[in-house]
């Protein structure tokens, strides 16, 4: 399967905390708030993860443009059966290629988010890491992680993916349209094939 897809920025806001709480307790990427025993996290520590998610993503993906500038290319091929998205120039002539994850995808249509790890339609090896995201949904009380589907917006996609990033140590993210549904992916491996 392949698509021409339009130049996506990240809408991530970059708010400034003046105060980090420091944490010892790490969850591969994300830190997880230590202290007494806990069967969920409250709103105030949900949101401290959000936007360490956010800042973790903005600067990974600054990395990855600056280094790859994935956000130039016009065209990007991706197959579920390779795990590889093919990033190419005006020329289509191959340039990138990343291996990735499908994150989940927002319905135009029906403004819902549908995590990766519910959609019957994906091959286990484009969506197998990102269950990691659910694992700790689940460990942690977090209704967004854990649920399968909800009304959402672009704002939330992109934060579910800044999540998934923080959590999976991913290299930067990439968004493209498929008919009615904009795909959300987290990049895990990135290189580059020709001279940019």
């Amino acid at each position: 399967m392949s698509g021409l897809v339009k130049n996506i920025q990240i809408p991530l806001p970059g708010v400034q905390l003046t105060h980090i709480p420091q944490r010892s307790n790490l969850h591969k990427g994300i830190n997880i708030p230590t202290g007494r025993k806990q069967t969920g996290m409250n709103q105030l520590q949900y949101l401290e993860i959000l936007e360490e998610s956010r800042i973790y993503l903005d600067t990974k993906q600054a990395e990855c443009d600056r280094e790859y500038w994935i956000n130039q290319f016009h065209r990007v091929d991706y197959e579920q059966e390779t795990g590889k998205m093919i990033f190419s120039d005006v020329g289509v002539i191959p340039r990138v290629v990343a291996d990735y994850q499908i994150v989940g995808s927002l319905s135009r249509k029906s403004n819902t988010w549908l995590w990766a790890w519910d959609n019957p339609y994906l091959l286990d090896n484009i969506i197998q890491d990102i269950w990691e995201v659910k694992e700790f949904g689940d460990k942690n009380d977090i209704e967004k992680l854990k649920s399968p589907k909800w009304e959402a917006t672009e704002q939330d996609a992109w934060d579910m993916t800044a999540i998934a990033a923080n959590i999976l140590n991913a290299r930067g993210a990439y968004s493209f349209l498929s008919d009615d549904i904009r795909v959300f992916v987290i990049i895990k491996r990135i290189k580059t094939i020709g001279s940019i």
